[in-house]
Order: structure tokens, then C-alpha cells, then sequence
């Protein structure tokens, strides 16, 4: 077995079992794919049942980008995740299914959520959906996607979303993540380990100080003018300063920032469900509906 098969055989079941789905239910949860610059990229659509929180008419957005290192695909875990946000954010849910490294490096995945946005906004109404009501979000290696997509858009003068809500995110593919955990006074795990493997295969041939892959490499000008940041970070995760870095480079930047460090919480806590969760998934909702009530600009 190859590190990467062994890696990706560490993945949950790709279906989530029927009664844990139950437990969340939503109006419609569909896969489908949209056309990208690298052919057609899955989406997972959910679609909240009719409630009080329900907007009338169009819904707003919520543009997900799943973890998984950039290497590991869409799991049954995900696919719970995403009828918690849409029926706890009461709003329509597109999680995006790009393309894997090693296969398919930098910036393979980050091209295919820009032309996954940019198709739900074209396409709007097909999709029943406010295009000025959107937001970007993502847990893990999602996290970085979500962001580095935003600050793509910023230079390129197009809409903006009107929040980024990002979950113990890696910022810097740079630095080794065994001396990441060292600084932080935990001991290098497999899981950890492993790390250095994902940054490898995601980086490819790029350069991993290149502030797309590695934000936290970014100057003031490239994130002044960026809608309002959520960033959410587990305190026992080794990732964690990296979630501290960026939040304080966004402050500098004047960019509105929500910062939440969870005591207790590891990697992965949000879909994981473990210990944190709850104030955490409190946290993104409560920002998820300012950022829907907010009235953002058309563009940059």
C-alpha cells in the first residue's frame, strides 16, 4: 500500500448511515456537478425545510469547502455536516467536492470553488438563491480554499461574499508540522506526521510561501478591502496559531475579524462532533446570520 492509499484509507464511509442523517433533516439533499475550467466539479446541494428562520423567496448561500487535507474526498461525515448547516443556518448549502491532491495540486481545487461561485451567481435563480447573500466557508484544508478564494476575488475586482467563516484552518503550508506541534507543546503524531505529506502533494510544484497557499505570507494590501472574517481554532490543535497569525494580520489589514479559540478542542471538532463543538458551531451560526443580514457591495 502506498502512503497515499494509506492515507485515504483511513477516510469514513463515503454514505452516512440513514438514521444518522435523520437527525437533521432538510427539504432536499441532491448531488450534481457544475462546469469548471477542469471539467465538471461535483457539488452536494442541501436545502433547509420551510421554518420561521427561512427567509422568504430567495435563500442566501452558504458556500462550503470540506477538509480532508486537500487529499482526502467528500465522506459521510460531510455529508451530516452539511444538513447542520443548512437547517441550523436555514439557508441553501453547496458544498463543494473539488478535486484532490496529489492528482491534482495548486491550484487546481482553489480554481474550481472560484468557478463554483461564480456559476451559483450567473446562475442564481436556477439555484433559488440571493447572490448578495453569500458566504464562503470551511473546516480544515476547506478553510484555506475559502479564503485564499476570497482574496482571489478581491484582486480580481469581483463580488464579494459577504463573510468568510474559517475552522482550524492551515495558514502556513510552509512550516514543518512537527515544529508547529513542538511550539505548541504537543507531541508529533501519525495524524501530524502526516501533515508534511498533504502540504507536499497539495504544493506540487508551487511555492508553499506563495500567499494563496499560505496566507499568513500575505502583505497588508492584499487583505485590506476583504469582507469580515469568522475564524474558529481548537486550542489543543496543533494548527491553532496558525488561525491566531492570520486573524491578527486581517486586524492589521482593517479587515473585521471574529476570533474564537475553543479550550479543549482538537483538529476536526466541528464535524467530529467532539468536545467544543457546541460552543464553536454557536459561534458560526450567530456570525452566519449577521453576515446574511448584512448588506455588502456588489463589488470590490
Amino acid at each position: 500500500m502506498t502512503e497515499l492509499e494509506q492515507v485515504r484509507s483511513q477516510m469514513t464511509a463515503p454514505q452516512a448511515d440513514e438514521e444518522r442523517l435523520k437527525q437533521y433533516p432538510v427539504k432536499r439533499q441532491e448531488k450534481s456537478s457544475i462546469p469548471t475550467r477542469h471539467g465538471q466539479t461535483a457539488i452536494y446541494i442541501y436545502e433547509p425545510l420551510p421554518c420561521a428562520d427561512t427567509p422568504q423567496g430567495k435563500l442566501p448561500v452558504l458556500v462550503n469547502f470540506h477538509g480532508g487535507g486537500f487529499v482526502k474526498g467528500y465522506q459521510a461525515k460531510f455529508m451530516v455536516y452539511g444538513r447542520i448547516l443548512a437547517s441550523k443556518g436555514a439557508c441553501l448549502v453547496v458544498d463543494v467536492d473539488y478535486r484532490l491532491a496529489p492528482e491534482y495540486p495548486y491550484p487546481c481545487a482553489l480554481e474550481e470553488g472560484w468557478d463554483v461561485v461564480r456559476y451559483l451567481r450567473q446562475h442564481s435563480s436556477d439555484f433559488g438563491i440571493d447572490p448578495d447573500r453569500m458566504v464562503l466557508c470551511g473546516q480544515s484544508s476547506g478553510g484555506n480554499l475559502a479564503t485564499v478564494l476570497a482574496m482571489k476575488m478581491k484582486k480580481a475586482g469581483e463580488p464579494l461574499p459577504s463573510g468568510i467563516i474559517s475552522c482550524y484552518p492551515p495558514y502556513d503550508l510552509y512550516q514543518d508540522p512537527a515544529q508547529k506541534a513542538q511550539d505548541k507543546g504537543i507531541e508529533p503524531n501519525d495524524f501530524i506526521l502526516q501533515g508534511r505529506l498533504y502540504n507536499q502533494w497539495y504544493v506540487g510544484d508551487g511555492d508553499s510561501r506563495d500567499i494563496y497557499i499560505s496566507p499568513v505570507f500575505a502583505a497588508q494590501k492584499d487583505l485590506e478591502g476583504l469582507p469580515p472574517f469568522t475564524i474558529i481554532a481548537g486550542g489543543e490543535d496543533f494548527l491553532c496559531p496558525d488561525a491566531m497569525t492570520f486573524a491578527s494580520l486581517l486586524m492589521e489589514a482593517g479587515v473585521t475579524v471574529t476570533v474564537k479559540k475553543v479550550k479543549g478542542a482538537q483538529h476536526g471538532f466541528l464535524v467530529r462532533r467532539t468536545e467544543g463543538h457546541e460552543e464553536g458551531n454557536r459561534l458560526l451560526f450567530q456570525t452566519l446570520k449577521e453576515y446574511f443580514s448584512l448588506s455588502h457591495p456588489s463589488s470590490f
